[in-house]
């Protein structure tokens, strides 16, 4: 481990110390080779290399407001192309502002996740682990069973590699939500990496066992 300009450089961010990222706010993490963290205990920071097990949910809040910014900016374009239709500046706006507040909704979910994560459940005021009711699991699992039609649909109308990674995509992101939900549940057992490798099976048999 070394510090250059007051930034360690390290091969993991240690997830004990309470922490937050640290990157400029037009910078989509999930893509960067390298990471910045600050940690909160003393304002130190640490450069990590941008892997999946580096990354908190903090990369992905950062990634959907990159998106909001994206179809706010759509939505506005879209009022402004007189050559359309009034009809068709209307809908594609509606379309944009829709997809921006999905958008924004998505980033508070994992600002919260990050809170939770990185500063401590008494110190973030989140609810603390529930193994009993699993009240927040149960309620993502109804959500992402009813989006599953949809999935299937797109999965079996898919004709070249672009309609295959929209399917990829829409599918990874349900099962993500689900699986921070299942985090926030069981969190006094799991860490984020080990709930990244139970699948959406596996966590609808923990709800429904036989």
């Amino acid at each position: 481990m070394t510090s250059t300009h007051h930034t360690t450089i390290a091969d993991r961010v240690d997830k004990t110390r309470p922490h937050k990222l640290a990157m400029p706010p037009d910078v989509d993490a999930t893509q960067s080779p390298t990471l910045v963290y600050q940690y909160l205990d003393n304002g130190e920071r640490v450069e990590v290399p941008g892997t999946r097990d580096n990354q908190t949910p903090g990369v992905l809040a950062q990634e959907a407001r990159i998106r909001e910014a994206h179809y706010l900016k759509m939505a506005q374009d879209a009022l402004s192309k007189q050559y359309n239709p009034e009809w068709q500046r209307e809908f594609e706006h509606d379309q944009a502002m829709r997809r921006a507040q999905e958008a924004a909704d998505q980033a508070k979910v994992y600002d919260d996740l990050e809170r939770m994560m990185c500063s401590g459940y008494h110190t973030s005021g989140l609810p603390l682990p529930d193994r009993v009711n699993y009240a927040r699991t149960y309620e993502a699992m109804a959500d992402y069973l009813a989006t599953k039609p949809e999935r299937d649909w797109m999965r079996d109308e898919i004709s070249d590699p672009a309609s295959c990674r929209a399917w990829e995509i829409v599918e990874q992101e349900a099962e993500e939500q689900l699986q921070y939900a299942y985090f926030f549940d069981t969190s006094d057992i799991h860490d984020r990496e080990q709930v990244r490798r139970i699948s959406a099976v596996d966590i609808y048999q923990v709800l429904y066992p036989d």
